[in-house]
């Protein structure tokens, strides 16, 4: 992999005002009813003393729990909009117009929240060239390693990453994750939001948007104290169907980032790369189809790259 640019060590936040920023917190969801609302309650109680919650449900119908809890629950910060169409990038852009904050929070449905989660991310933002922030993430009941060398670090010819959201010093990061990550509202305006032609899990459609707002100049940061321990739900959200459809969305949003980040130079040894670790998959896995269902993938990006992304769409979509 090769190493990215030496990072300047960030700046340290200073407190929020008494008022603090206002947050929106959004939150995508797909038949995980059962812990999307443990997870409502327990936001309600931050003591951040400005935000909203915004919850985009994919569920069809939806949880019964879920809409007893959003028509009962009295609290005005609670905001519930069902939509037909599912794609985890598409929520996030449903949700992003209807957020009345400056800054913009964006969960998993599947994760428990430190105490002062909503606060940690904002503090952040006194510093105006941060553009976006990522949290810390551990697995729930697991001890996390060692501390890391880096965090959120990319390469800059093949873009492979190293993650190590784990860790406990603050860092300039080159891309944040999504189950954890705020930006400021404007600068995800600025790019048009996410973009949909990332399909699938949604694999990468958090480090495009990074990519995106490093072009344009802002800074992304790791800050430990925004924590969260993330359960990594086996059932609902953007779960492949099966092995062959896992693959088939990770060459295929693997191709389109390199297309939309890469050098053309280097798109040969890329897609020789990502093909070896298709034919990877295809042994691990004893399936030959599913070199097939990487190749698949890549040929698709090209056609997905040759499309326009949607733009963003009103605060009321719900198609």
């Amino acid at each position: 992999m090769a190493a990215s640019p030496a990072h300047p060590p960030p700046a340290s936040p200073s407190a929020p005002s008494a008022a603090g920023p206002f947050v929106s917190i959004i939150i995508p969801t797909l038949n995980r009813g059962e812990v999307l609302v443990p997870l409502l309650r327990s936001l309600l109680r931050q003591p951040h003393p400005r935000f909203e919650i915004i919850v985009v449900d994919q569920t069809t119908p939806p949880h019964p729990a879920v809409l007893e809890f959003s028509s009962s629950c009295g609290d005005p910060r609670l905001r519930y909009h069902p939509i037909a169409v599912k794609g985890l990038p598409h929520a996030r852009n449903v949700g992003l117009p209807m957020a009345r904050g400056e800054f913009v929070l964006f969960l998993d449905d599947d994760i428990v929240p430190s105490a002062d989660l909503v606060g940690a991310h904002a503090a952040n933002y006194i510093d105006a060239s941060v553009g976006g922030v990522v949290g810390r993430i551990l697995e729930r009941g697991i001890e996390p390693p060692d501390e890391p060398e880096a965090v959120g670090r990319m390469g800059r010819y093949f873009f492979m990453g190293r993650e190590g959201f784990h860790a406990r010093h603050r860092h300039v990061v080159d891309h944040v994750q999504g189950c954890n990550m705020s930006f400021r509202r404007s600068a995800l305006e600025q790019i048009g939001g996410f973009d949909e032609r990332f399909g699938g899990t949604a694999h990468l459609e958090d480090a495009d948007v990074s990519l995106s707002l490093r072009e344009r100049g802002w800074r992304l940061v790791f800050d430990p104290r925004a924590e969260v321990n993330h359960m990594k739900n086996p059932a609902g959200g953007c779960r492949p169907r099966n092995r062959r459809a896992l693959v088939h969305g990770y060459c295929h949003n693997y191709t389109l980032f390199f297309l939309k980040h890469g050098s053309g130079w280097l798109l040969p040894p890329f897609v020789l790369l990502r093909t070896l670790r298709a034919a990877l998959f295809a042994l691990e896995g004893g399936d030959p189809f599913i070199l097939g269902a990487g190749l698949q993938g890549e040929l698709d990006a090209l056609a997905t790259f040759a499309r326009p992304q949607p733009p963003l769409r009103p605060g009321t979509e719900g198609s």
